[in-house]
């Protein structure tokens, strides 16, 4: 959980030799881009060592001038406070196994954490431009109960696989110290504290510097670290995972007690009711600490079958079902996406899942619709064939239209009930539309009228 400080504690601080000015020698420095395999970062500064075969660096301006190494550059960057700082690759490009080396700086607490305590760390740390061709964000700090030491690992240059108790998410970029501070409950009696970046380059947001021609990587001086423990409990909003929803359910998101809030939308109370789908976060302020939390909640979707229907007798539909989950139960234990239908009854389809009902039922109807319809008539009087007539026609409402050749209506029944007896009209050939907007059913054709 992140936690960002905006005020400084007064407590004691844990991390010995905070600003690196401690030192055991300076000899040897002006070399110390040859040094012998067996020499570590701890044979010249105090209370400080690499947990890694990697080479983080120890820099002072008061090395002399005639010292060709450029310990570090007075002109561009200095200490933050004192005469060193350690540095460190954050970031490397390429894939290589050296191009992906992660370089950290440990050191021991002078007293273990405390269970349940919580404490304030912060660090400063600024992009040494002079030796960076990037810049990166996920500079962090660890916390360990015991001494890691992985130089034993030969030729262990990638990020350590630990998951930081503090991370700085930004970017850290420009030509100032950049303060990287939180607050966290200690879950251990912790005594180490290792700070560099501890994701992979997948999960690194990395930029390239900008205005520079340097192919190096993303480097960083640390300077002022401190760790403090608190005399309250820092906030820690826990809103719980991303979560799916039924439809109609809601959520209450609790962010804890005792601190203020801010939700997305502005409001300020501790809780927070769910309602629709989106992403949710809250920020927690107390004394020193601030902490987010951020959850998003989605709704299962329904699955829609069409509106009741009638169908002709002889006809199919297929009903077709449509879920993310792409897992189906239909009434007659079929598990396909698609059922053919073609018989009246009531179909339903559900998606199995864990908590929520999906599924939807239509009512599909077949009955029977006009079976023939002639094409020749003879209203002569003879009581044979006086009338036009439309097999199954009477069960339903059918509109029956009848036109001359030039288009012309002659003929027009919203109800037809077989009673057309051509009255008026001269013997020929003429066209007809038959049709139910129910049934979603028009038939055309013509008709021969002979008298």
């Amino acid at each position: 959980m992140l936690c960002m400080a905006f005020l400084s504690s007064r407590a004691q601080n844990l991390v010995p030799n905070p600003s690196f000015e401690e030192y055991k020698k300076l000899d040897g420095l002006c070399q110390y881009l040859n040094i012998p395999d067996n020499t570590y970062l701890e044979d010249f500064v105090k209370n400080w060592f690499s947990p890694t075969n990697a080479t983080p660096d120890y820099w002072r301006t008061d090395i002399p001038s005639n010292c060709n190494l450029n310990i570090v550059d007075k002109l561009n960057s200095l200490p933050k406070t004192g005469n060193a700082t350690g540095g460190i690759i954050t970031y490397s490009q390429n894939g290589t196994i050296i191009n992906k080396s992660r370089e950290y700086l440990e050191n021991k607490l002078s007293q273990k954490l405390t269970i349940g305590k919580s404490y304030h760390v912060r660090f400063y740390a600024l992009n040494r431009q002079k030796q960076s061709g990037w810049v990166s964000n996920n500079l962090g700090a660890y916390f360990s109960d015991t001494l890691v030491d992985w130089r034993y690992k030969q030729d262990f240059y990638y990020n350590l696989p630990f998951a930081p108790q503090v991370v700085e998410k930004k970017v850290l970029m420009g030509t100032n110290w950049h303060e990287v501070s939180g607050c966290f409950q200690s879950k251990s009696p912790a005594e180490y504290i290792i700070i560099g970046n501890f994701a992979d380059n997948e999960n690194t947001i990395a930029i390239r510097e900008p205005n520079t021609l340097n192919l190096g990587p993303a480097y960083y001086l640390i300077d002022d670290v401190s760790v403090e423990e608190l005399s309250y409990q820092a906030p820690a909003p826990d809103l719980g995972r991303d979560t799916t929803l039924c439809v109609g359910e809601t959520l209450l998101l609790s962010a804890g007690s005792g601190a203020s809030y801010i939700w997305q939308d502005g409001s300020s109370s501790p809780t927070y009711l769910v309602r629709e789908a989106g992403k949710y976060w809250v920020r927690a302020k107390l004394g020193v600490c601030v902490a987010s939390d951020t959850i998003e909640v989605k709704y299962d979707v329904p699955v829609s079958l069409p509106a009741d229907t009638n169908l002709c007798e002889g006809e199919s539909l297929t009903l077709r079902a449509r879920h993310w989950r792409n897992s189906y139960k239909w009434q007659d234990g079929s598990t396909a996406d698609t059922l053919v239908v073609d018989r009246t009854g009531i179909y339903w389809v559900q998606v199995p899942t864990a908590r929520c009902v999906v599924g939807d039922t239509i009512r599909v109807e077949f009955e029977a619709c006009p079976s023939f319809v002639p094409n020749v008539f003879t209203p002569n009087g003879d009581g044979k064939n006086d009338r036009f007539e439309i097999g199954n026609i009477l069960s339903r409402r059918w509109r029956f239209v009848v036109y001359n050749r030039w288009g012309g209506e002659v003929y027009r029944s919203e109800a037809y009930q077989n009673d057309w007896d051509g009255r008026g009209l001269p013997a020929g050939v003429y066209y007809y539309e038959l049709s139910n907007p129910a049934l979603r059913r028009r038939f055309k054709g013509w008709i021969s009228l002979m008298r």
